[in-house]
């Protein structure tokens, strides 16, 4: 097996993102959550004060009542202790929710999901031990602590003088103090929390990318997969070119076709196939409703074979091009139908050449036909 150092083609990324593979960095969403709630923390910082210091006096009136306790004051200050925490809950879920989307542009990955028994097989479990994206943790963990212990002690030395006079002011202007320099220290954090949050995000898309790689056989297979096989879109090139230039068969404005597969009332699709001087055969005319009916007829007056093909009728008309070689995915389908129609040379010429009559008798004559179910078969992708 060649070494896998080409680029992921187009598809595999797309294959990629519908699986879900895009590198979300975890690190990047749990900096969001953590910047976002501490500032959002610091900014009701007087409202969660004013609450904490109304339950601390309500329990020590409590205390000093003699008797039972009133429920009242109890009321005022649970719910809004309830409502706070189920702020808490729920606001970090949202910046995680929404985190994740950004990095990976809003995109939904419903085969992620039906993957999650797959992540339960201690197999694939042992695989991602040993994954690029996991040996990384160890050493990009002390890194990051170490960055931010490092701001974190720069901050606090600047500090010490006035650490150092805390004794002399009171309670109030201790905790304000406090909340200064925890928000300082936040602030001062949150330039190398970014940092991080930006190559944490593209190294997670570079492993990604490089786990994605292919060899050479692999962006053959996923270009014949995608565009059609190179040697067969030379040939169609080569055909058409042919015919451009005058030396095609097709150009001769008398030129019988060899086939005409009708589906049957309403489509017709004239085909030109010569086994010694063509390599692929060529879509000569499609026609629908009337026209469809007059190429039959012209058919049955040139002596052509008229044979029902349905899904093969319907697949030329849709995709095909007068003048150009058939597409590539009716070939197997095509090499069906002149096989066929050597059969009915052979076993039953009558099908394929019945008397001429009128437009009325071309309508109830009984056809020559491909076998459904094997006709059917020839659109399948091969496993």
């Amino acid at each position: 097996m060649s070494e896998k150092t080409l680029p992921p083609t187009p598809s595999r990324l797309k294959q990629a993102a519908e699986e879900g593979n895009l590198g979300v960095s975890q690190d990047a969403v749990r900096i969001v959550k953590l910047l976002v709630m501490a500032e959002f923390a610091f900014a009701i910082e007087p409202y969660w004060r004013r609450m904490l210091a109304e339950m601390v006096d309500v329990a020590l009136r409590s205390i000093s009542q003699q008797g039972s306790v009133p429920l009242t004051g109890m009321k005022e200050t649970t719910l809004p202790v309830l409502l706070s925490v189920l702020l808490l809950v729920v606001t970090p879920m949202l910046l995680a929710f929404m985190a994740t989307l950004a990095q990976t542009k809003f995109n939904i990955a419903p085969k992620a999901l039906s993957k999650g028994v797959d992540k339960l097989n201690p197999g694939n479990n042992m695989k991602q031990l040993v994954s690029p994206q996991k040996l990384l943790m160890p050493l990009l963990g002390p890194i990051k602590g170490g960055l931010l212990l490092w701001v974190i002690y720069l901050e606090i030395r600047d500090r010490l003088p006035l650490v150092g006079q805390a004794y002399r002011v009171t309670p109030m202007q201790g905790w304000m103090l406090t909340m200064e320099l925890l928000h300082s220290l936040m602030r001062q954090c949150v330039v190398v929390l970014l940092i991080l949050l930006i190559t944490d995000i593209l190294l997670q898309r570079y492993l990604v990318w490089r786990q994605l790689r292919m060899d050479i056989s692999e962006v053959k297979r996923d270009y014949k997969q995608n565009e059609g096989d190179p040697m067969l879109k030379g040939t169609r090139k080569q055909v058409s070119k042919e015919m451009v230039m005058g030396d095609g068969p097709a150009m001769s404005g008398k030129q019988k076709p060899s086939a005409v597969v009708v589906n049957p009332e309403h489509i017709a699709v004239a085909l030109l196939y010569e086994p010694d001087g063509m390599d692929m055969p060529i879509m000569l005319a499609a026609e629908s409703d009337e026209e469809a009916m007059a190429l039959r007829r012209f058919a049955r007056e040139q002596g052509v074979p008229v044979i029902k093909y349905v899904p093969l009728a319907r697949h030329l008309l849709a995709s095909g091009k007068p003048g150009e070689a058939v597409p590539d995915h009716t070939i197997r389908a095509v090499a069906l139908l002149f096989k066929v129609i050597e059969e009915y040379e052979r076993l039953a010429p009558d099908l394929l050449h019945p008397e001429l009559g009128s437009l009325a008798d071309d309508m109830d004559m009984e056809l020559a036909e491909v076998d459904e179910e094997l006709g059917e078969a020839m659109f399948e992708t091969p496993t």
